[in-house]
């Protein structure tokens, strides 16, 4: 589901030093719920690694160009927010993609676990809800600048909050960054009361 943290994890892994410094090369593409079209995502691949537009149509001399850049190098590609199902379509660009040198990876974040299952070679990590503890824990360095005994009746209504959340990571510092500056117990039941529960909040916030 949305707001699971995903994209998160997917962007601590890719700024970590100790990737930076194995990978010789690291892309990151938002692939994002539109058509997986590989001719868009390698025109994006290029645009990333040379930082500069890309409006070649081509394919022919767009996988010549891909070649020129990932060919012999161990690098790290990273493809966010993927929602293919089509085993024909990975196959086409993880075949362009082989160029790149030993030792390379690719990443991918995805809700679709049959589209996890289409891509994998590797462990399929599936991430769950926070705990109620860990919930809490992120949802009071939000919400509070100070200690929360300051605020024992906003602690009360932020825990009640806190179970709309339902344990998701982006809803729980959105929520608590909202109120971070409210002091006003009256607004703090005015979102506890508010419509927006009724909505898929993980899907509304992503």
């Amino acid at each position: 589901m949305g707001g699971m943290g995903k994209t998160t994890l997917s962007q601590l892994i890719y700024m970590d030093h100790r990737v930076e410094s194995h990978f010789q090369l690291r892309i990151w593409v938002y692939v994002s719920n539109a058509y997986f079209d590989v001719t868009r995502i390698v025109r994006l691949i290029i645009e990333v690694a040379t930082e500069q537009f890309c409006n070649i149509l081509n394919m022919h001399v767009l996988v010549k160009q891909l070649r020129e850049i990932i060919s012999g190098k161990r690098c790290l590609i990273i493809l966010d927010d993927v929602w293919n199902e089509n085993l024909y379509l990975w196959k086409e660009l993880k075949t362009l993609l082989d160029y790149c040198g030993k030792g390379s990876a690719v990443v991918v974040s995805t809700r679709s676990i049959r589209a996890a299952k289409i891509m994998t070679t590797h462990t399929i990590y599936c991430l769950e809800q926070l705990s109620e503890e860990d919930s809490w824990e992120l949802f009071r360095r939000r919400a509070f600048a100070k200690d929360t005994e300051e605020h024992a009746s906003l602690v009360k209504i932020g825990k009640d909050i806190l179970k709309r959340c339902d344990g998701l990571p982006l809803a729980i510092v959105t929520i608590g960054g909202m109120m971070r500056h409210e002091n006003d117990e009256v607004k703090w039941k005015a979102v506890l009361d508010s419509e927006m529960w009724r909505l898929d909040v993980a899907n509304d916030l992503t």
